[in-house]
């Protein structure tokens, strides 16, 4: 079953198949695969005995969440986990992810109702409750004493600093009508970080997701993908934990030690302050529809088809690499300070640049540069590419043209969602 569906996969998405057969197919792969992960997990000799063990633990972790935060705990990986759990979580979330993206777009996949996404919906549940269960039995961490560090950063005093080269057109959002949008950005593939649009539009999440309290209270036990370390420099793999383990294990860290100085022989892309993890472009939004409230569509996507929204929660000194996306883009700074930096197609010969699934309409281009720290005996033609940067605060929104390049770094603890239409 692993080998069809790793077949599966790379031919439905170079092929660009649209007959939704392919994908509900690959969905059933995914699907079984879990609920056999699952039985194999609860119904195995001397193990459990059945659903009422993990489900009679989870009020227990739900109480839990209402203590004092706790602080990094001293194990940086999934080994106190197991192969298995972290197999259960792999399959759990790449179904998840693949229910929303492929076939139910924007729909509801955990609450749904339909008949035929109850299934999916079970099984997701049935793996989220043996990661609580799991997680009870975790040695616990020290607390931590400051309660400013459930605080998202509110200041950026190293702007200047930070921004070296021409910077991305910035305008407010009084004076930019959705027509002026079209005609001046949209049309002529032109960036621009347009600023005071979530305040206007009153995003709750402004307020939600600068203090971090009420998410793991209210959401602690939803299971998330966190990417450990940067892709360039010190990747770790990806774990599959509760969102109150990651909030505790590394956002509050990350906030703490905000003023803590830099390594001063440092890369601008190698943090030093606090372990960097991401929960990146993740379908928190459907996963979670109750936060979908906090938000609002942009006037800016003018109509358009939209695809399912992605957030983007992580410390200090997360990075995306420099790529490429086959779609416009509309990043919108909730939390915390981003620092990004944009390469117009014209650079691509400067960039070492590889397409991926170019027989498909997913196309993209990724980078091998450490754009912050380049290789220049390695990559000698990237000195040439020119580029525009800026630093987004909470409210700001970035437009960036599809097949742009762009670069994104994490200054702060940070939540952000992007759009593509």
């Amino acid at each position: 079953m692993t080998g069809a569906c790793r077949t599966l996969v790379p031919a439905v998405e170079e092929g660009d198949w649209g007959d939704p057969n392919w994908q509900t197919a690959n969905l059933l792969g995914l699907a079984v695969q879990l609920a056999c992960t699952l039985y194999q997990h609860l119904y195995r000799p001397n193990h459990m005995h059945g659903l009422e063990d993990v489900n009679c633990k989870i009020g227990s972790l739900k109480s839990a969440s209402t203590k004092p935060a706790v602080g990094p705990s001293s194990s940086e990986d999934d080994s106190s986990l197991g192969p298995e759990m972290i197999r259960m979580g792999q399959l759990a979330l790449a179904l998840f992810n693949l229910s929303v993206s492929s076939i139910l777009a924007a729909a509801d996949v955990c609450a749904a109702d339909e008949e035929d996404t109850q299934w999916i919906s079970g099984l997701l549940a049935l793996a989220e409750a043996c990661f609580l269960n799991k997680q009870l039995s975790l040695p616990p961490t020290p607390p931590l004493l400051d309660a400013s560090a459930w605080e998202v950063p509110r200041s950026a005093g190293f702007t200047k600093s930070v921004l070296n080269g021409t910077q991305i057109q910035t305008v407010d959002v009084a004076s930019m009508s959705a027509a002026r949008f079209f005609s001046e950005h949209l049309r002529r593939a032109e960036p621009v970080v347009i600023k005071g649009h979530l305040e206007e539009e009153q995003w709750e999440a402004l307020s939600y997701f600068s203090d971090l309290r009420r998410l793991r209270r209210e959401h602690g036990s939803r299971l998330v993908p966190v990417t450990r370390g940067s892709p360039l420099v010190d990747y770790g793999g990806v774990s599959y934990v509760p969102l109150s383990r990651f909030i505790e294990e590394y956002l509050l860290p990350s906030n703490a030690a905000h003023e803590a100085p830099v390594r001063a022989d440092a890369d601008a892309d190698d943090n030093t302050r606090c372990a960097v993890a991401y929960m990146s472009q993740h379908h928190l939004f459907h996963q979670i529809p109750e936060l979908q409230r906090l938000i609002a569509i942009p006037r800016f996507t003018i109509g358009r088809t939209l695809s399912p929204l992605n957030a983007w929660l992580g410390t200090c000194g997360t990075v995306t690499s420099l790529h490429s996306d086959p779609g416009d883009n509309l990043l919108c700074q909730v939390a915390g300070y981003k620092y990004v930096r944009l390469y117009s197609l014209e650079q691509t010969k400067f960039l070492y640049a590889r397409t991926m699934l170019e027989k498909s309409t997913n196309v993209f281009g990724t980078s091998p540069v450490r754009v912050e720290a380049p290789d220049l005996e390695k990559y000698p033609e990237f000195a040439q590419a020119t580029y525009m940067e800026a630093v987004l605060a909470p409210g700001d929104m970035l437009f960036i043209p599809k097949r742009h390049w762009h670069y994104v770094r994490s200054l702060t603890t940070s939540f952000s969602v992007n759009i593509w239409f």
